[in-house]
């Protein structure tokens, strides 16, 4: 099962690939974030924009993948995990709580374990990207602010 429940997510994945994806920019590393943004010159501005903006949308593309293949794999890990609870074997006079009979489930499952390692490292890239899309986009609006402001001087002028 888990080899077909990849193999589906990829094959979704890939039947989107006719659209168009945004590259990783060749802008990398780390950078320092300007202070003050009057001492910037409108072509710095500019820069700042269009490199946070290709940030924005590579980081924003590669998270709507994850995301996609998480929704995919996580159902199907829900399935297997109710057919899996059900075959749980109990003492009948014990009673349990939903979470133990899920938690004997997956762990007495092999590929259950699998996936759920899948799942656990899909949130942990989904939750990552997010925050990086949210510092992109933090960033990207307040150069901006900027430009409107300074358009907004110069219409006054």
């Amino acid at each position: 099962m888990t080899a077909k429940v990849i193999e589906t997510s990829r094959r979704i994945i890939n039947s989107y690939s006719n659209l168009p994806s945004p590259m990783e920019p060749n802008w990398g590393g780390e950078f320092s974030f300007p202070v003050v943004a009057d001492n910037l010159t409108d072509n710095e501005l500019d820069n700042w924009m269009l490199r946070l903006g290709a940030w924005r949308g590579y980081v924003a593309s590669q998270l709507s993948e994850l995301e996609s293949r998480l929704s995919i794999i996580d159902s199907a890990f829900e399935l297997k995990v109710g057919t899996a609870m059900s075959a749980v074997e109990l003492p009948s006079d014990r009673r349990t709580v939903k979470e133990i009979v899920r938690s004997l489930a997956i762990t007495g499952d092999e590929e259950l374990l699998e996936i759920q390692g899948e799942i656990f490292t899909l949130k942990a890239a989904i939750k990552l990207l997010k925050g990086k899309l949210d510092f992109y986009t933090t960033q990207f609006e307040t150069i901006s602010r900027v430009v409107s402001r300074r358009g907004q001087e110069r219409a006054r002028l």
